[in-house]
């Protein structure tokens, strides 16, 4: 019974605190279209909401899940046109892209509503992911890095539970490698696994997902996660899902973070931004 009323709080820490309410561009921190787990197979669908006067055109930059790779973005599929005030649905988001998980740059004209769901095929279990459209953020010399810092609670990898970590990030248009630290800490706040990750600079996507055996062999019923930009400039988005080892039932956890990294906003367009422009001209 602890386990699952650790699992249901952490359900409902699905946004950051302060995320902006509307925007004309978000990350959807997980897409797939991909066997999982136990027998599981990967879906996502998107929903799109219009609440302008006129109607907006919609596009999505994929960028496939993995490492120190400058060819992993392309366009999901064409742009979608949504009516004033009216909705899209896409059903299985990534068809074209079999085997494949990643994350969604979802941007338009002018600010818009979007929410996805990853579900299993076999038994349409599954899970909202939220958009995200406020990011950990550093720019040199506004930044101060030792205390920016993001916080995804809730962890457990036991017999019942499993669970998964990543990131999505960009790094700013001609900036240097940005390196990405990853912790998690047990119970007592003891670190039970750590890993910097490097993220090539020059306007470079990336995203990254692992189970938490990938950082460390500890079993625990509660745990948590801190991100850190340890250097470089760029725009991070943590999260995390726990999933249930019989059932596949899974909740998506984005990462928090405090307002003191909005300073790096007034200095440096958000890195995601300009990958989008550039990746849609």
């Amino acid at each position: 019974m602890r386990t699952l009323t650790l699992l249901f709080l952490a359900a409902l820490i699905v946004a950051p605190l302060h995320a902006d309410p509307y925007s004309s561009l978000y990350v959807i921190p997980v897409v797939g279209h991909t066997p999982g787990a136990n027998g599981t197979n990967w879906v996502s669908d998107l929903a799109i909401q219009n609440f302008q006067s006129t109607p907006i055109s919609v596009s999505m930059i994929l960028v496939q899940s993995g490492e120190g790779s400058f060819d992993n973005t392309s366009a999901a599929g064409s742009s979608v046109t949504v009516p004033a005030g009216g909705s899209v649905l896409l059903h299985d988001v990534l068809s074209s892209f079999p085997n494949t998980t990643g994350a969604l740059l979802v941007g338009a004209d002018a600010p818009f509503a979007v929410i996805s769901r990853a579900f299993n095929t076999a038994n349409r279990v599954g899970t909202g992911v939220p958009p995200v459209s406020d990011f950990l953020e550093s720019a040199p010399g506004v930044t101060n890095n030792s205390t920016a810092a993001a916080y995804v609670p809730g962890l457990i990898a036991n017999a019942g539970f499993r669970s998964n970590l990543g990131f999505v990030a960009a790094t700013a248009n001609g900036a240097a490698p940005m390196a990405v630290q990853l912790t998690i800490r047990g119970a007592d706040g003891s670190t039970l696994g750590s890993r910097t990750f490097v993220v090539p600079g020059g306007g470079a996507l990336e995203q990254v997902q692992m189970g938490t055996n990938v950082l460390t062999s500890s079993t625990f019923d509660i745990a948590s996660a801190e991100f850190r930009i340890t250097s470089g400039s760029g725009s991070v988005v943590p999260f995390a899902s726990i999933v249930d080892n019989i059932t596949a039932d899974s909740v998506f956890v984005v990462g928090m973070f405090p307002p003191n990294t909005l300073s790096a906003k007034t200095a440096l367009p958000s890195a995601f931004a300009q990958a989008f422009e550039r990746l849609t001209r």
